[in-house]
């Protein structure tokens, strides 16, 4: 039913042939053009022996377009360049094998699978692997996701936390050790899992958990 409460007529076969009789154009250059062009031949609800001949013009196929992909934004490191990197993560505990390699974009080091760099430039990916560093002037600066992904646990700079000090850790607070470590550059864990790089300043260990993740709280159960 419709709004104005009236209702509306039922699709017919008869109704079908009149719209098609009104708007296609009917061309039939087959050996059925004087029974298709006859008006008193084509087909209604009682006639069952005519056939309405229609011949449809098919769309020409729209052209292809070659899809153009962009120029790889990374570089890949090898030699020295690439050895220096490897020894400045490994230095604060940051570790992997030969199945990853080092990658570059502009002040950024990323790490790609080496299985899938046969796939450059076939594959579109929107995210190929795990960013390691940006570098500064100074060295670089390693990304929070990576060192939870490639610490060591028992590397010589890993500082082990208590579940107090590792709650202060994720509250985003600076760490007062009883006992500071040795080291200035940190792997700081908590039972035996990283947790994050950090730097020793004077009987301190500053705290560089990403802002973003910070959580407030009571985060272990059965900690007082």
């Amino acid at each position: 039913m419709s709004a104005s409460g009236c209702k509306r007529p039922t699709p017919t076969p008869l109704n079908f042939c009149r719209w098609v009789i009104c708007f296609l154009t009917l061309t039939a250059p087959s050996p059925r053009k004087a029974s298709c062009t006859s008006s008193r031949k084509f087909t209604t609800a009682k006639d069952s022996s005519s056939h309405v001949c229609v011949k449809y013009h098919p769309f020409q196929p729209c052209p292809r377009r070659g899809i153009k992909w962009g120029a790889f934004p990374f570089t890949p490191l090898k030699g020295r360049e690439a050895l220096h990197v490897s020894q400045a993560a490994n230095a604060v505990g940051l570790l992997w094998d030969e199945n990853l390699h080092l990658w570059q974009r502009e002040k950024e080091v990323w790490l790609f699978p080496a299985e899938i760099e046969s796939l450059i430039g076939k594959v579109r990916f929107s995210r190929l692997g795990i960013k390691l560093a940006e570098s500064h002037n100074k060295g670089y600066r390693w990304q929070h996701e990576a060192t939870i992904a490639l610490a060591c646990p028992t590397h010589a700079h890993a500082f082990e936390l208590s579940a107090q000090e590792a709650e202060e850790w994720y509250r985003g607070r600076d760490i007062y050790p009883q006992t500071p470590p040795a080291a200035d550059d940190v792997l700081v864990t908590f039972q035996h899992q990283p947790l994050g790089l950090a730097k020793r300043i004077g009987s301190r260990i500053k705290n560089s958990y990403p802002r973003e993740l910070v959580r407030d709280g009571k985060l272990f159960t059965g900690n007082s």
